[in-house]
């Protein structure tokens, strides 16, 4: 089998994670760029702290869990929860540092806007652009903002007429959010728009051609 080509939105994403973790090796940063899933949490935890040096009563109290949790889930005997997946998720988006200055609150807003956006399917390319567009943190990398968003319109969720959907907050959705919200869907050949209360993001539709005169056209 040929080895994975690197796409432009991998080179991306993966200097926005190396600008939040500070990787030992090219193994580790690709390791975080996996997906988190019911089978491989485990092992993500490990990785998380073995590139952040974090002991499981620092990453327990980060996430919001019990460091006997993170011990089981580590070892395979329990299976993490959605919730819990999301949380890892958005702190692998952001780095510790970044996600262990919310409050409880904020961990739990920030979870609830990433499965309502994307879900946990989407990857750290997904939470990243999601977690980006939510304002419940400060400023992300561009190339990290636009290569997640990118990901997902490029294939994450191929064949959905609508990729993704973002909440709208009340009074949180100012004219500069959704003026950046725009020029990034419009970067990567999106198309954003209010439906009920979300933003809806799809695929643009592409420009109409312009038809070709007759042959027999004077």
């Amino acid at each position: 089998m040929a080895p994975h080509k690197k796409q432009p939105e991998d080179v991306e994403v993966a200097d926005h994670l190396a600008a939040v973790w500070e990787f030992e090796s090219d193994e580790q940063k690709q390791a975080m760029l996996e997906p988190i899933t019911k089978k491989n949490c485990g092992k993500k935890l490990r990785l998380v702290r073995d590139v952040s040096g974090l002991s499981r009563e620092e990453l327990a109290k980060a996430i919001g869990v019990s460091e006997s949790t993170i011990y089981r889930l580590e070892r395979g005997e329990t299976a993490p929860t959605d919730d819990f997946m999301l949380r890892l998720a958005s702190l692998v988006a952001i780095g510790h540092a970044k996600y262990s200055r919310m409050s409880e609150k904020e961990k739990g807003k920030l979870s609830e806007y990433l499965g309502a956006a994307v879900g946990i399917s989407a990857g750290v390319r997904g939470a990243i652009a999601a977690v980006a567009a939510s304002r419940l943190v400060g400023r992300l990398s561009a190339a990290g903002i636009t290569s997640g968003l990118a990901a997902v319109a490029s294939g994450m969720l191929e064949g959905l007429a609508t990729i993704a959907t973002l909440p709208i907050a009340a009074g949180a959705a100012g004219y500069r959010f959704v003026k950046n919200l725009k020029a990034i869907c419009d970067a990567n050949r999106l198309r954003c728009e209010e439906a009920d209360g979300r933003y809806e993001i799809v695929r643009a539709r592409p420009a109409a051609k312009e038809s070709e005169p007759p042959d027999d056209a004077n």
